[in-house]
């Protein structure tokens, strides 16, 4: 299923489930609450669409958002939750992607063991960002990180720890696997008091 360029596995749960286990190739889009990000990242086209959910009112809004696309987009199956579990059972080690507290990374950057991705957008980001952060939209995640080594250590942050595990998924398909989710987001690291830069 994964191997065909016109199927696209949206994992529906939310950001902690998804980080905690998921199949390879998939991406996370927690409770279809943002659909836009697809366009974003330029999924949208002409594809057969497959949910892991155990969420219907998610299913609901998939449904719903696909069934205008006349055909080129469709769900053509959706799997409960439990479906990474019987992927484990099948092929091993499912996709894994760390969550971080925001002293955690702060210890990291002292000690130069990670890059900051920042996905807030550019605005929020010149205001106040955590220092030596790199700012990389959403609609161009990989093309931002051209030519950053794929064994590089990310900590992705957005503004409250929501769009992080989109994003991760993406990297993760793009071949990035040292990934780590800064949970709560900017608002967490700027409730700790921790060291801020301004562009």
């Amino acid at each position: 299923l994964l191997q065909s360029p016109r199927a696209l596995l949206l994992d529906l749960r939310s950001p902690l489930a998804f980080s905690s286990a998921f199949i390879p190739g998939s991406v996370n889009l927690p409770e279809f609450e943002s659909p836009a990000l697809l366009r974003a990242a330029e999924l949208l086209g002409d594809r057969s669409i497959y949910l892991v959910t155990d969420s219907p009112h998610a299913t609901d809004r998939a449904t719903k958002f696909f069934d205008r696309f006349n055909g080129d987009m469709q769900i053509a199956g959706w799997f409960p939750g439990k479906a990474v579990e019987d992927w484990r059972a099948m092929h091993g080690a499912p996709g894994k992607i760390e969550q971080i507290t925001a002293d955690t990374l702060a210890v990291r950057l002292a000690a130069w063991k990670t890059v900051v991705a920042d996905i807030r957008d550019a605005a929020a980001f010149r205001r106040a960002h955590i220092p030596d952060a790199i700012l990389i939209p959403l609609n161009n995640l990989t093309g931002a990180l051209a030519g950053l080594p794929v064994e590089t250590s990310l900590s992705l942050v957005c503004e409250i720890g929501t769009l992080c595990s989109f994003a991760a998924s993406l990297l993760w398909n793009a071949g990035y696997r040292d990934l780590a989710i800064v949970k709560g987001g900017f608002a967490a690291y700027v409730e700790h008091g921790l060291p801020l830069a301004e562009s």
